[in-house]
């Protein structure tokens, strides 16, 4: 017999929805015990038990979609954004994997704040009359903004580089290189795996292979592997 207050048709259909989407493992739906409701304002598919929103998800980096720069100089590949389907003119926030092949100038973003992580290689970047600086792996993420006169060339081959997008005023980010560590964040948290990873959220685990992410909103994550950790919360 169903618990009381639990629909259990409505939680057959949210179970199959999610599976399918790939948003949830089994595991998640069977412990949802309490009284299970949609939240049909959210363009996320949530469920919301007892106030509590959960939502995990994952998204393989062979999944994505490569987008060839108009400069002709790189290839970027989108790893989440908000609101859901938004375009580069009403995205909230916006991360992705970019390869630079060639040097040249950046897109400019105005009214965006970005952060720059390189991952694979080492990057030569030129921001209006500041020096050149250098970017490579063992450098922390560098911070910088949209509006500006931007120019970035590879140095000695290709750059693998993840980008974070904030739309300024509306939400702010921390980029961390991580390793072991259990998190629970403020917000909305992506982990990407700089190589195969695993992760655990509840009784729910994932083995993520190099550039797989994870995306959490308000669930405590157990994470094994190297990989950055991106904690976005609205302002």
């Amino acid at each position: 017999m169903a618990p009381h207050g639990t629909n259990p048709g409505l939680g057959h259909r949210l179970k199959e929805g999610w599976l399918k989407e790939g948003w949830l493992k089994e595991g998640w739906v069977g412990r949802l015990l309490g009284r299970i409701t949609p939240e049909p304002s959210s363009p996320r598919r949530h469920l919301v038990w007892e106030g509590y929103r959960l939502s995990v998800r994952l998204l393989r980096a062979t999944d994505r979609i490569a987008a060839p720069w108009r400069n002709g100089g790189g290839v970027t590949q989108e790893i989440a954004a908000s609101p859901a389907g938004a375009t580069f003119g009403d995205f909230d926030w916006r991360v992705s994997i970019a390869t630079v092949s060639a040097g040249g100038p950046f897109s400019h973003f105005p009214g965006i704040d970005r952060i720059l992580t390189v991952l694979d290689g080492v990057l030569e970047l030129s921001i209006e009359n500041d020096p050149t600086i250098r970017l490579t792996t063992e450098m922390p993420p560098f911070a910088f903004s949209g509006d500006a006169d931007c120019d970035g060339s590879p140095v000695g081959g290709p750059v693998t580089d993840l980008n974070v997008m904030l739309r300024r005023g509306f939400c702010s980010a921390t980029v961390t290189r991580v390793s072991v560590f259990s998190f629970k964040p403020p917000g909305t948290c992506l982990f990407v795996a700089l190589a195969a990873a695993n992760a655990s959220a509840e009784d729910t685990n994932w083995r993520l292979e190099q550039h797989d992410a994870l995306i959490a909103e308000n669930d405590a994550v157990e994470w094994r592997g190297t990989g950055i950790c991106i904690v976005i919360k609205a302002r």
